[in-house]
């Protein structure tokens, strides 16, 4: 709303880090896949994130749940279990400029 570009991670982003700490197992992996929003809403820029949510700054837009829905497909590209059950298709421009952030 400030117009600025910001993003921190969450109550549950940090919960759910205390908990993968705290089972320090290597079969548990914790992705944020609020930055991979973050990254996404960042690279396409104020304006069309603003149309992303016409009402309110909660609920989006059919196109911006595209968008988010995207993003959480890219955050399993790393190396973890999930990532041969997952088929999507990434045609988005944000795509090419974002990495894999598997912490």
């Amino acid at each position: 709303e400030s117009g600025t570009f910001s993003y921190a991670a969450g109550r549950l982003v940090c919960g759910a880090a205390l908990a993968v700490k705290n089972v320090a197992n290597g079969n548990v992996t914790l992705v944020d896949y609020w930055q991979y929003a973050a990254n996404a809403y960042k690279a396409l820029g104020k304006e069309a994130v603003d149309a992303f949510h016409p009402n309110d700054h909660t609920h989006t837009s059919p196109a911006g749940v595209d968008v988010v829905s995207k993003a959480f497909v890219k955050c399993v590209c790393g190396d973890i279990l999930l990532k041969n059950y997952v088929k999507n298709e990434m045609s988005t421009n944000y795509d090419s400029r974002s990495s894999c952030l598997v912490m």
